[in-house]
């Protein structure tokens, strides 16, 4: 990590700033070292010598974020999708950050354009699921589970979020069963662990 940010200092210091994917490499082991301050600064340096990549913004928005700068967050993740609006596939972590902020209408349209037909995408039905789950749209939340499930019934996330998802719809045995087939794949997982605990104690009373 050292002597890769030392790399991208010579290559920014060596071409006066100008040659902003050392910018962008130089902002990436930032972020990976946790120094969001600087992470920032270096951003925006890129943003002013070449402002129409939507994923500096995305990375922007991340990074004040990470400060607790809420406001600026969002508006640099409101210019990175309207940056990114004729671009057909975006990378699942736009739709994250669309849901960080409890942007569901947005991250549902990223979805749809993404799939373009192709409900294969596990991640993105998965993620779709999540969307029309916060939204309390449930049947739609299961059509996209149950699809993506019968694709990869094994899949951790998938039926984790479903069991998560019968919960809310008060099925605590249908729940119990999803739960107890992640647990079969995986023992330690800590998050099912919890929900069946939680549920162990909700019907304790």
């Amino acid at each position: 990590m050292e002597e890769a940010e030392e790399n991208y200092k010579l290559c920014k210091d060596s071409s006066n700033d100008l040659y902003v994917r050392s910018l962008d490499g130089l902002a990436r082991i930032y972020q990976r070292k946790g120094d969001h301050v600087n992470a920032l600064e270096v951003l925006k340096k890129a943003i002013a010598i070449s402002p129409n990549t939507p994923d500096r913004h995305l990375d922007l928005s991340g990074q004040f974020k990470a400060v607790g700068n809420t406001g600026e967050a969002k508006a640099s993740l409101a210019t990175a999708l309207k940056l990114s609006k004729k671009t057909v596939k975006l990378p699942p972590r736009y739709i994250e950050a669309c849901l960080d902020f409890g942007m569901d209408t947005e991250a549902e349209a990223i979805m749809h354009r993404s799939m373009g037909g192709d409900m294969e995408d596990i991640a993105l039905l998965n993620q779709m699921g999540i969307v029309c789950r916060h939204r309390r749209e449930y049947e739609r939340a299961q059509k996209y589970y149950k699809r993506a499930l019968q694709i990869a019934p094994d899949d951790e996330s998938l039926n984790y979020n479903y069991a998560v998802l019968l919960v809310d719809l008060k099925d605590y045995k249908g729940a119990r069963s999803y739960l107890y087939h992640v647990l079969r794949q995986n023992p330690e997982s800590e998050n099912a662990l919890a929900l069946i605990i939680t549920l162990d104690k909700r019907e304790a009373y």
